[in-house]
């Protein structure tokens, strides 16, 4: 056994914000051909966090236009684009960074 498999297994069986995070990689890697599993560490002047990965066989990519139907809320959204970057530059652009905060917390946290 890998360490990296060790470490998986083990955040598979601590619960938590980790165990989560395992089982969502794992709904999205269904049918897929795993290359490898990794835990990434990321660090910048607030700390370090951790995520973890993998690594998938490439395979064919099908893309599809979206319909106007789809196109639709997506412009809707890009409206209201402007009126935030200007609520925001007003304080300050460091502000936007409180504006999303409550949007990136794990939802089992």
């Amino acid at each position: 056994m890998g360490v990296v498999t060790a470490i998986i297994g083990a955040l598979r069986r601590r619960g938590g914000t980790w165990k989560k995070a395992v089982e969502r990689l794992d709904q999205m890697l269904e049918g897929k051909h795993v290359q490898q599993r990794f835990v990434r560490t990321v660090s910048d002047e607030r700390g370090r966090t951790f995520s973890v990965d993998a690594a998938i066989e490439a395979g064919p990519e099908i893309i599809e236009p979206l319909s106007d139907d789809g196109v639709r809320p997506i412009l809707e959204n890009a409206a209201f684009v402007d009126r935030f970057l200007n609520a925001f530059s007003r304080r300050g652009i460091h502000r936007m960074d409180t504006a999303v905060q409550p949007d990136l917390k794990p939802v089992d946290a």
